[in-house]
């Protein structure tokens, strides 16, 4: 028998064939498409680096960033709100104008529980993980000094008032900010340190000194000599007499005149008084007498001409002054983005009157 099969083809080289485009059935094929819109060139900013000046500091990015965040909440509350809290603020100031400023006042954060400070807390962990490791018996105990007045070493910023610019505003930073929280009557300072405080103020106002400005959007432009005079002030306090050693921050180079600075330090001086140990002169050597006793004239006049040890409590007004230990000038005229207050090179610090040192 025999059967018609259907032929099967199998292929062969031959019979495959591969078509390669030409450049110009490309070009036909390329205008029928649907033509794409072209990307535009996008031009990054350059980033601002060190000594630029516009570089900002990862600190200063970040505060910028909550400033802004800050500005949007206040301004999606309602005015009705913020006006009924204005008020309700306003009728209760004067009865808790003592708590709003403790509240205020960054050395009061821990005022109620000493011991959870970060530093006890650090201090705690780690001697008693010692004494674990060591098998001992004993335990480590916190013990709480004076709650007030304990703080005897300050250093303090200088920034215009936040109701009128042209004043000057003394005190602490608050926390992770550069925002001023003035603090005249800070009751972890020293009684001294607050003395000072009034007193370099007053001076300021008297002789519109004008305050250092934190660096903002709105300042970026100004350069170092227009950010201001006076930066900051530091008052250590010398707990055997009570006297103040203070340094005035001026923003300027050492060696320079400044007329307003030596008028600051001249007003300073004179609402202020010498403690005895720091104003007595050293003895003089005492001169040998020649010739009889009586009959030498120049001996007498000699006499009077002697310089009399100046004294800190010679009169009722210098009583009450404000005692001071020493009086020093830094000159720091550093970069406006740096956050350091002192500039430590010898040649930027001038000694004025009074002790090199305290001595403790």
């Amino acid at each position: 028998h025999h059967y018609n099969m259907p032929a099967i083809h199998h292929p062969t080289m031959k019979d495959t064939k591969t078509t390669t485009a030409s450049p110009a059935t490309n070009a036909a094929a390329a205008s029928t498409k649907t033509t794409k819109k072209k990307k535009k060139h996008i031009f990054k900013k350059k980033i601002p680096q060190k000594g630029d000046p516009d570089y900002l500091s990862p600190t200063q990015l970040r505060n910028r960033r909550k400033r802004n965040a800050k500005k949007k909440g206040n301004q999606q509350q309602p005015q009705q709100q913020e006006s009924s809290a204005n008020n309700s603020a306003s009728n209760n100031s004067n009865n808790k104008s003592n708590e709003d400023e403790e509240l205020k006042d960054p050395s009061m954060k821990y005022i109620t529980y000493p011991t959870k400070t970060p530093i006890v807390r650090t201090a705690t962990k780690y001697i008693e993980s010692l004494l674990q490791s060591s098998n001992s018996n004993n335990t480590f105990h916190v013990y709480i000094g004076p709650l007030y007045h304990w703080r005897t070493v300050s250093k303090l910023a200088v920034r215009p008032d936040a109701t009128d610019k042209n004043k000057v505003a003394i005190g602490l930073f608050a926390e992770n900010s550069h925002s001023l929280l003035p603090v005249p009557k800070c009751k972890a300072h020293h009684p001294s340190i607050n003395k000072v405080v009034e007193v370099v103020t007053n001076a300021c106002h008297e002789l519109n000194v004008i305050p250092y400005e934190s660096n903002t959007a709105d300042n970026e432009s100004k350069s170092e000599e227009e950010m201001g005079q006076l930066r900051y002030i530091g008052v250590n306090v010398d707990r055997s007499s009570g006297g103040a050693q203070v340094t005035l921050v001026w923003n300027g180079k050492s060696g320079e005149e400044d007329e307003q600075l030596e008028k600051l330090v001249a007003n300073i001086l004179n609402e202020m008084v010498l403690c005895k140990a720091e104003a007595e002169e050293p003895p003089m050597k005492r001169q040998r007498r020649r010739g009889r006793r009586g009959d030498n004239k120049e001996e007498t006049q000699s006499k009077d001409n002697v310089k009399k040890p100046v004294s800190s409590t010679g009169s009722n007004n210098d009583s009450n002054k404000v005692r001071l230990h020493s009086l020093w000038i830094n000159y720091n005229s550093s970069w406006k983005h740096s956050n350091r207050i002192f500039e430590y090179d010898e040649s930027c610090w001038r000694h004025v009157v009074g002790s090199t040192s305290i001595t403790e």
